[in-house]
């Protein structure tokens, strides 16, 4: 059992103890978000030039879902993991939110046109994610396998910090705005 950490473009690990301290990642991308999975198993997110997601079950980061632009944020829910992008660099609304099982396979896109997508929690019926630009920033939502959009709410006054987390409860999200904990319906 590992703790892992990233210090800008370098994904490290370490026994729980402390002990065998090393390297899972050191390719010189960016590292935007890492996630843990089941198992020990570890997800990368990297942004320019790499632009895709590593991961690390035991040992050194491979390859999981490549041309991924820009990834922002990820979260995993059951089976899946789900995350988001920006796109095409200074391209706005290029960014997507997508998913793919955890064992491996095809990506899936559930949302694609978004505008600087990040902060994704999922609840196993819906994904939700923060979108928009910076007059008109929304949470938003989808059912997992795809389908219509939604807007949870409107963020005008409340959008969630930049490297706050967007969390989901039985009926409710969360997110840090600010100083304060905000809660809406979701």
């Amino acid at each position: 059992t590992y703790v892992y950490w990233s210090n800008s473009n370098k994904v490290q690990r370490a026994l729980i103890s402390g002990a065998s301290p090393g390297d899972v990642y050191g390719g010189g991308a960016f590292v935007s978000s890492l996630v843990a999975g089941s198992s020990g198993t570890v997800f990368v997110g990297l942004m320019d030039p790499a632009n895709e997601i590593m991961r690390a079950t035991s040992g050194l980061a491979t390859d999981f879902a490549t041309e991924q632009p820009n990834v922002t944020d990820m979260s995993t829910r059951g089976n899946y993991l789900y995350w988001t992008t920006l796109g095409a660099s200074g391209m706005p609304g290029t960014g997507t939110v997508s998913r793919i099982a955890l064992a491996g396979g095809s990506v899936q896109t559930i949302a694609s046109s978004q505008v600087a997508p990040n902060q994704i929690t999922s609840d196993g019926t819906y994904v939700y994610w923060a979108s928009g630009s910076a007059s008109n920033p929304q949470i938003q939502k989808a059912p997992v396998a795809g389908g219509p959009i939604q807007v949870v709410t409107d963020l005008t006054s409340s959008a969630p910090s930049s490297r706050s987390n967007l969390l989901v409860g039985n009926q409710h999200l969360y997110w840090v705005s600010g100083s304060q904990v905000v809660k809406v319906a979701k």
